[in-house]
């Protein structure tokens, strides 16, 4: 999987339907950045609607303007990557490793799996696909079957929960103190581990 996302979804959306198909609704005199946008966010709607975790065929799809494209089966099920355990940056394998790393630190002085069912939350367009959360939670079972993770919604408007990480991270910035602020400067000179001394837990 490595640097893969929502976003690399979308974009593999767009490229099978080609963003001048994208412009359906779309006011005359935008920009070509606005233009950019509007054609991004008509194939997160298309993958919100389509993709789905688990097995796909090929699918004809009709956009709301009446013409019709094909979503190949390898787009429609791309999202099940998430949730591969074998997958280099599943999500699986992200808490497994942060498990890991955190069972070897001595300042957690409780089961880090336990704090992890206190802390996991989802968000992000694509976990409104199909069959997303149902496969989310089996496959959180599975790779921690001692425990029965609770796996909170972020919230039940999809608008919501498309940009709830960027909402989440607004309001956590107006409480931080500017001490407790990140800068580029700060993550160029010291990488990931500025966090840590920012922000120790």
């Amino acid at each position: 999987v490595g640097r893969y996302g929502g976003g690399e979804i979308t974009d593999m959306v767009r490229e099978v339907v080609g963003d001048e198909r994208l412009m359906w609704g779309c006011p005359a005199g935008f920009s070509e950045g606005a233009k950019r946008w509007w054609a991004i966010r008509r194939a997160e709607e298309l993958k919100e609607k389509w993709c789905r975790v688990g097995d796909a065929e090929d699918t004809e799809v009709e956009l709301p303007d009446g013409s019709k494209v094909v979503l190949p089966k390898d787009v429609l099920s791309s999202p099940s990557r998430f949730l591969d355990p074998a997958a280099t940056g599943s999500i699986p394998q992200l808490l497994r490793n942060a498990v890991n790393s955190c069972s070897h630190e001595p300042r957690f002085d409780s089961d880090p799996v336990a704090l992890l069912d206190r802390s996991l939350v989802v968000a992000g367009g694509t976990s409104l696909t199909p069959n997303f959360l149902p496969r989310l939670y089996s496959t959180l079972s599975d790779a921690f079957p001692a425990y029965r993770l609770q796996t909170p919604v972020a919230h039940s408007d999809p608008r919501e929960r498309r940009a709830m990480s960027w909402i989440g991270g607004s309001i956590l910035s107006q409480f931080l103190p500017p001490d407790l602020w990140i800068t580029r400067h700060d993550y160029s000179e010291e990488g990931k581990r500025i966090a840590h001394k920012k922000c120790p837990i």
